[in-house]
């Protein structure tokens, strides 16, 4: 059996509350999920939920994630979150250039670099998203969009020597629709990103994890591609029984 990384990112989906009472719930189904597929599950919650959530997880396998950080160590940056912060509530993790962070806040690929370096320097495992837009993929520019967005990253990793990365491919056009692209389509984009982290990567770990519309449907589909080593799980992570399925899922 093949040991996937499922990374559950809850966005804003969860108050405080509701990420405690969930997770209070599910913790040992959780536990057990984890163990009977020989498999890692990381839950990214809200940065208030973290401290929580790390208690609720204690001696178990699950271990936690941060959604951002921000491209500063300290200072006068109102609302921002430090990666050292994050880690010191709980997180192990970090999604650095979600494509909602991306979009929503205008990030340049040079602010994503810089929340990088942040995330390796505080002891976090970075979570790297990437992915080309509905236009970008038209016009045919997918592989060099993801060369652009990607190598700056791997450089900066290769330099501060980071012990291990993940890298998830997330078609822009893919997220949130419901169905995926085709698998031929995902194995090449996927064995780009392979052959650029082959390339800058000579001694960090690296595991590429597919995301985007990953549910019960297409789950089987995308376990067949056999590059893939994980998977950025959204809004199907929120639901137990759509996470079990996701897990439990055999190809």
């Amino acid at each position: 059996m093949k040991s996937y990384t499922y990374i559950a990112n809850w966005k804003m989906y969860r108050s405080l509350a509701q990420a405690v009472l969930w997770s209070q719930e599910h913790r040992n189904k959780l536990e057990q999920l984890s163990v009977e597929n020989n498999c890692s599950i990381i839950i990214c919650p809200s940065n208030q939920s973290l401290y929580a959530l790390q208690n609720i997880f204690e001696g178990t396998s699950i271990t936690l994630g941060a959604q951002d950080c921000s491209e500063f160590d300290c200072g006068p940056h109102t609302g921002q979150s430090s990666a050292l912060s994050l880690a010191q509530a709980g997180a192990k993790y970090c999604i650095v250039g979600h494509t909602e962070v991306r979009t929503y806040y205008h990030q340049s690929n040079d602010i994503i670099a810089h929340k990088l370096t942040q995330v390796i320097q505080d002891g976090l495992t970075p979570i790297i998203c990437i992915g080309e837009t509905i236009e970008q993929h038209t016009d045919k520019q997918s592989q060099a969009v993801i060369t652009e967005q990607l190598t700056p990253l791997i450089q900066i990793a290769a330099a501060k020597n980071a012990q291990k990365l993940f890298i998830a491919y997330e078609p822009v056009w893919a997220i949130g629709t419901g169905s995926i692209p085709s698998p031929e389509y995902i194995q090449t984009m996927i064995a780009h990103i392979d052959q650029l982290c082959k390339k800058y990567l000579t001694t960090t770990k690296y595991n590429l994890l597919y995301g985007g519309s990953v549910t019960p449907q297409t789950i089987s589909q995308l376990k067949a591609i056999t590059i893939i080593d994980g998977f950025l799980i959204g809004s199907a992570s929120l639901d137990f029984q759509k996470l079990q399925n996701i897990v439990s899922c055999t190809v």
